[in-house]
């Protein structure tokens, strides 16, 4: 079952690290691996002990921490062998960091501009409905409008708009990429496999 999970979330690339903020296979951020016993980069560690991780991140915040790969797979509590932790506390309120919402908000509305939430808690969840103790990155879109070149790229496991804008030597760079496709991307950050994006 995490192999699949794994496939759809990082193109079966248990080693990767793309510079986004998450890591892995299964595509942590740091802190919610550190919360759940993780050590180390997640990146770095093996295949089993991402596996192991993820059982008790399944645990404490069911499959909705992969709000897109989780369904995808089919992935349940019963079929990844959830087992529970008890490293440290964990709470769960309306707030979400998932790329499926594309929202920080606690009230799971859509903005380009800014990113809040009322809650606070010790560590930041990777695709669930955690909590986040840290301020959101706050982000606007440049007073110059770039425009696009009418050609289009679909997002691919690992990508970011940094790497693609890299990629694709997109003047300007990712804030451009943003611009142009803001209307699509609420948060810069977060971008979906499978997506279509204008260069």
């Amino acid at each position: 079952m995490w192999d699949q999970v794994a496939q759809c979330e990082s193109s079966g690339n248990w080693g990767i690290s793309t510079g986004n903020g998450f890591y892995g296979g299964l595509q942590f951020t740091q802190s919610t691996w550190n919360a759940y016993g993780g050590s180390g980069n997640p990146a770095n560690a093996s295949k089993s002990e991402q596996k192991a991780v993820a059982q008790r991140v399944l645990a404490g915040q069911g499959a909705g921490a992969w709000p897109v790969c989780g369904p995808r797979a089919g992935l349940t509590k019963s079929n990844g062998n959830a087992t529970s932790y008890s490293g440290s506390s964990h709470s769960s309120s309306n707030f979400s960091s998932s790329r499926s919402t594309k929202s920080y908000s606690s009230n799971h509305s859509y903005s380009t501009k800014s990113y809040s939430s009322n809650t606070s808690s010790s560590y930041t969840p990777r695709h669930s409905t955690g909590s986040y103790s840290d301020p959101a990155p706050q982000y606007q879109l440049p007073k110059h409008a770039y425009q696009g070149n009418g050609k289009h790229v679909t997002v691919k496991g690992g990508d970011s708009l940094s790497a693609i804008a890299t990629k694709h030597h997109v003047k300007g760079g990712w804030l451009a990429l943003w611009s142009i496709n803001h209307k699509k991307i609420s948060n810069p950050d977060l971008i979906e496999v499978g997506q279509t994006i204008e260069l």
